[in-house]
């Protein structure tokens, strides 16, 4: 699987996003609004350029227990910073197109 930012809105009406390859994820903060949540992954993405934008209409259905655990706290991620520091060092910086 390419890694990938998923975006939704989860069923509290909030927006989250989450970094998903094969045996990876991080997912990101509750945010107001959809422009929010993308501002959080476009500074992300000049990281890890190497992900794509998929727009999920709802939460997703087949979270894992670990996906279901990190958003209830986000923090867990940090045990997996040295992955994410894997792919961020794998994908040159992002930059926007002026």
């Amino acid at each position: 699987m390419e890694p990938q930012f998923q975006l939704y809105k989860d069923r509290h009406g909030y927006f989250r996003w989450r970094l998903k390859t094969d045996d990876f994820i991080v997912s990101g903060e509750l945010y107001r609004s959809e422009a929010g949540a993308k501002n959080a992954i476009n500074v992300l993405k000049t990281q890890a350029s190497g992900a794509n934008l998929v727009r999920l209409d709802k939460a997703p259905e087949d979270l894992t227990p670990e996906e279901r655990y990190i958003q209830a706290c986000h923090d867990v991620a940090v045990e997996r910073q040295g992955k994410l520091k894997e792919i961020l060092d794998k994908n040159p910086p992002f930059r926007p197109k002026p």
